[in-house]
């Protein structure tokens, strides 16, 4: 999970230096121990494990070969996936600290896998603010969190699935608006392609009309409609401190738990002008 305020990226260098070829499954099982399953996304699958040489934690997303949507030529005969060619490159000059690293790469004929940095503790995020909630009750302040999502479809906005045009941070503010009906309602609002294009939003008695404004307003269908980041940190239901919302017990439900107030922490905030996608 990124604990690190976003910043804007490094210039890239000039003529970047192209990542190197993967190595194969014998290279992998010599430097490498698989550990346990961290994780599933819609296009990979994420284990723990650890480097033999100096025991390093590392992370080790194992993705399909058939998952793999685009390819990167290295030389006139080699290519690597992008998404290998695409973390190379902003890990390139020392990285991003909202990024994380890849240390290594390895190719078989089933797949990809892909070393990737492993900051401990981690948790996921989902998770972590569902744990925040219970253990603080009452949370204050606004703010709010996301995950740059480019590969679980669901998240997908409807220029990508009618069009595949892609928009760098009304794609992001769509994914923000079902991260946090998701949040709120405990389900993605979409399932299938036509519903991402017809973008009809149902709400739970329970979600305030702030909130439910918000989300339309990130689920726009329209790309141009989107609030910007700093427009959704300025909107109302952002700027109502969590003490002055009630919580109310939703009809026929003993639990009270109101969802809305769920990603009002500060420890979860935006700083303004912060760019813009599971395994």
């Amino acid at each position: 999970m990124l604990t690190k305020p976003l910043q804007g990226l490094p210039a890239s260098p000039m003529t970047p230096t192209p990542p190197p070829g993967g190595k194969n499954r014998e290279a992998f099982e010599a430097e490498y121990r698989l550990g346990p399953l961290l994780g599933k996304g819609g296009f990979g699958t994420v284990f723990a494990g650890h480097r033999v040489a100096d025991r390093l934690q590392v992370a080790i997303k194992v993705i399909p070969r058939n998952r793999v949507l685009g390819w990167f030529p290295l030389t006139d005969s080699a290519t690597c996936p992008l998404e290998v060619a695409l973390l190379w490159k902003v890990g390139a000059g020392g990285g991003h600290p909202g990024v994380i690293h890849l240390l290594d790469w390895f190719e078989t004929p089933e797949g990809i896998m892909l070393v990737l940095e492993r900051p401990l503790p981690a948790q996921d995020l989902f998770d972590y603010i569902t744990g925040e909630w219970y253990r603080r009750k009452a949370l204050s302040e606004s703010g709010l969190t996301f995950s740059l999502h480019t590969g679980t479809r669901v998240y997908s906005p409807p220029e990508w699935i009618s069009r595949h045009q892609y928009h760098a941070l009304p794609a992001t503010v769509w994914s923000l608006g079902i991260l946090l009906y998701d949040m709120v309602c405990g389900d993605i609002p979409f399932e299938r392609d036509q519903e991402i294009l017809e973008a009809e939003l149902h709400f739970p008695d329970h979600v305030s009309p702030d909130c439910c404004a918000l989300i339309r307003r990130c689920l726009a269908p329209k790309p141009s409609a989107r609030p910007s980041l700093e427009e959704i940190l300025l909107d109302p239901w952002m700027q109502t401190p969590a003490e002055d919302a009630p919580l109310s017990t939703p009809k026929g439900d003993p639990t009270p738990l109101d969802w809305s107030l769920l990603l009002k922490v500060p420890f979860l905030q935006i700083p303004a002008g912060a760019p813009g996608g599971g395994a």
